[in-house]
């Protein structure tokens, strides 16, 4: 949303919140963090950035991030 210049109404439009001073307030906080998402590999012990979690990316545990996976 930060690529695109989205302001905190757009953030409440996604989630269907209501565009109320409290939550303007709120979303304008929220769009003021950074978030960040790692994938934890159980098989190496080792955890990855995938913050970008882009569809396209070389590296599998990003493009294939939320995956359901019945394989443990």
């Amino acid at each position: 949303m930060r690529q695109t210049q989205a302001g905190p109404k757009a953030l409440l439009h996604i989630f269907e919140a209501s565009s109320t001073p409290p939550m303007q307030k709120l979303a304008d906080t929220v769009m003021g963090k950074t978030v960040k998402v790692f994938y934890f590999n159980r098989e190496t012990g080792l955890t990855n950035d995938i913050s970008e979690l882009d569809p396209s990316s070389e590296g599998a545990t990003v493009f294939n991030f939320g995956v359901q996976r019945w394989d443990f």
